[in-house]
């Protein structure tokens, strides 16, 4: 477990730790440059329902915080969303500048038990709060950029995940059963926050997408699913 307690193409990034690009530790320059903002936005699209945050111990180049958006009936789902991948903005080539800035989110199921405690006596519930953690840091590791709908895979030898789940990649795609307002945040100096929402996919899911396309992909996806609430035992869909 992690140290946190609490409080427009298409291309694949292998993750790798080994990899010459991975930086030694640094700590974050401008750390919660924008937390107030995200908090503010937070707070008007979701109200009393967010509450809790996972607040990251120690920090590597930028300051990941995992906030938590309960339930509502309206809403039926967990909702995580980060802040601190702000801090920094991303390497991103001279096309998309205005995506230099992003958070990521992921959909958990209701009764997904986010209490910290019960980590600890079920370790394995813990993956999506590690994966989001790692993805948001990872563009200012490799000197790279995410935004929809960029997939991230494992290396082919790396393990699932997480233990007993079958997922070995992740795509990014729009935060369409959000409030449509979500997805962008717009700050006082011009610039523009983009929230990205995490899909986790099967190694079959990553084969069909790199034969065929991503649209292929989610066409398939959506029709077996109607929903991007993780699923962990949901089939693959090809």
């Amino acid at each position: 477990m992690s140290d946190i307690n609490n409080e427009k193409n298409d291309f694949v990034v292998e993750i790798d730790h080994s990899d010459a690009q991975h930086k030694p530790f640094e700590l974050p320059e401008h750390p919660a440059k924008y937390l107030d903002a995200i908090d503010k936005h937070l707070e008007e699209h979701f109200g009393d329902k967010y509450k809790n945050v996972f607040d990251e111990i120690k920090s590597h180049l930028v300051h990941i915080d995992v906030h938590i958006i309960e339930p509502t009936h309206e809403r039926p789902f967990n909702l995580l969303v980060t802040s601190g991948m702000s801090d920094r903005p991303m390497t991103v080539p001279e096309w998309c500048k205005e995506y230099q800035l992003a958070e990521l989110c992921i959909m958990l199921p209701p009764d997904w038990d986010l209490n910290y405690e019960s980590f600890k006596d079920d370790p394995s519930k813990f993956w999506p709060v590690s994966l989001i953690t790692k993805l948001a840091r990872m563009p200012h590791e490799y000197d790279t950029y995410l935004i929809a709908p960029h997939t991230v895979s494992n290396n082919p030898d790396d393990p699932p995940l997480a233990e007993g789940v079958g997922f070995r990649a992740v795509m990014l795609i729009n935060p369409f059963e959000l409030p449509e307002t979500f997805g962008k945040l717009h700050l006082d100096d011009g610039k523009t926050i983009y929230f990205w929402l995490i899909l986790p996919l099967y190694p079959e899911e990553m084969a069909f997408k790199n034969e065929n396309s991503v649209d292929a992909l989610l066409d398939l996806y959506f029709e077996k699913n109607d929903t991007s609430i993780v699923n962990v035992n949901r089939p693959p869909c090809v």
